[in-house]
């Protein structure tokens, strides 16, 4: 997890040869889950935002963390991504923020 402001957030993804189509989940959730801060094996973080990666090729994996990085380092973003609960309207933010993103 990542002690991001104003709510703490996760970036769980995996090796992309074990990815058989690549996607992107964004989970929101009404009660934060304990994570272990990235880096970290024992410092407890209470995560709100989650967004699960599944991407096949490495260097979009790392152009689509860089941007999520980009999104939660600005607490206005996060407020706005985290005050969203229809899916569509998450999905179009993050659409709008990526196309202003340069990767």
């Amino acid at each position: 997890g990542l002690p991001t402001l104003p709510f703490a957030t996760a970036i769980p993804h995996t090796s992309v040869e074990h990815v058989k189509q690549t996607g992107v989940v964004v989970g929101i959730l009404e009660n934060p889950v304990e994570f272990f801060m990235m880096g970290t094996q024992d410092e407890p973080v209470w995560v709100k935002v989650i967004f699960v990666l599944a991407i096949k090729e490495k260097e979009n994996q790392v152009k689509t963390i860089q941007f999520i990085a980009e999104v939660l380092q600005r607490e206005h973003l996060l407020e706005k991504l985290i005050a969203m609960k229809n899916p569509k309207s998450i999905s179009q933010f993050l659409n709008q923020q990526l196309a202003e993103f340069r990767l």
